[in-house]
């Protein structure tokens, strides 16, 4: 019987692709059958001249990359068990899953190691590809030209990000709108176009897609943008640390005022704290701002007491958040 550790070359006979280098290393020595049905499937995934051998001593998968970052020339070592399952860096397949192996080879290929062995949070994102999005969109976004289309407004801080821009088709002619508010001016990029996106039924999200930079994507909410930038956190502090104006009090007293009206005079006493609506669940519902009567009896009380009980008044909630850069802003919504 011929030792686990001996060597078996067989090569498929479909042209060769050296871009994805593999070698397998199986539990149940040499094993033709599998052997065979794993380097056909292979060969088909553009992946030939495959190393099969025993399972030896400390073996497990493993990937190098031996090309550059822009270049990838990744080696692989797998591990075929004796259940037939293909152990690879960051992945186990089965035979007949060769959509999930495919998806797998090209990442490998398109990204090197790192594709494959990275861990990965949200977005599908590493840690590193994360960070460095909510950096760029950590920046102010700046003024607000109510005048220009958002379409103009995405490509233009897509630039200053220094992000490529993919435009689902499907939110092209939303993006023909003009911003809703300016009121996100003092917000960075992140949480300002969540929030103009947000008014159309539009998201934003960043994506990583093989081979290529990182590139924000835009898309209808209920399409691909699966996972959507968020409006802004919740903060880790309490409101009187987040915002201390929140939570001065005053005497006050309303009586013959819209809602608009009222947090108009509120938010200019502030400042800079923005008060911004949920357009899209306003117009969703059919509340008017502009329209809508709110009063308050006299009493003494704190700036965030007030805006509660307003909102309250129009079928509102309100929720203190902060955007990338740690600004806080009150989110007023359904």
């Amino acid at each position: 019987m011929r030792s686990l550790a001996c060597l078996i070359v067989l090569t498929a006979t479909t042209a060769a692709s050296a871009v994805v280098r593999m070698e397998i290393a199986s539990e149940s020595g040499p094993n033709a059958t599998a052997q065979s049905a794993w380097l056909q499937l292979l060969a088909e995934l553009d992946v030939t001249g495959v190393r099969v051998r025993g399972l030896g001593p400390g073996d497990k998968p493993s990937v190098e990359d031996l090309g550059t970052p822009e270049r990838p020339l990744p080696r692989v070592l797998g591990i075929l068990t004796r259940q037939g399952v293909l152990e690879l860096p960051g992945g186990r397949f089965t035979i007949r899953q060769r959509e999930a192996l495919a998806a797998y080879l090209e990442r490998l290929e398109g990204d090197g190691a790192a594709a494959v062995t990275a861990k990965r949070g949200r977005f599908g994102l590493t840690r590193d590809e994360f960070q460095k999005v909510f950096v760029a969109l950590g920046a102010p976004i700046g003024a607000i030209n109510r005048q220009e289309s958002l379409e103009a407004l995405l490509l233009r801080t897509a630039a200053q990000s220094g992000m490529p821009l993919w435009i689902d088709p499907r939110a092209k002619p939303a993006l023909r709108a003009r911003p809703t508010t300016d009121k996100v001016a003092t917000l960075a990029r992140g949480a300002a176009l969540a929030v103009l996106l947000r008014a159309e039924d539009l998201s934003l999200a960043p994506e990583k897609p093989v081979g290529q930079p990182v590139r924000l994507t835009v898309a209808p909410s209920y399409g691909e943008n699966k996972e959507a930038w968020p409006i802004g956190y919740k903060p880790e502090t309490s409101p009187s640390q987040t915002a201390p104006v929140l939570m001065q009090r005053l005497p006050v007293e309303i009586e013959g005022f819209t809602l608009a009206q009222a947090l108009d005079a509120i938010e200019a006493r502030l400042g800079g704290v923005p008060l911004v609506y949920d357009e899209f669940a306003l117009r969703r519902d059919a509340i008017d701002p502009t329209t809508t009567p709110v009063k308050l009896a006299r009493t003494e009380t704190f700036y965030k007491r007030i805006i509660d009980r307003l909102a309250f008044q129009a079928g509102l909630k309100t929720e203190l958040r902060i955007d990338e850069a740690g600004t806080p802003f009150v989110w007023l919504t359904r």
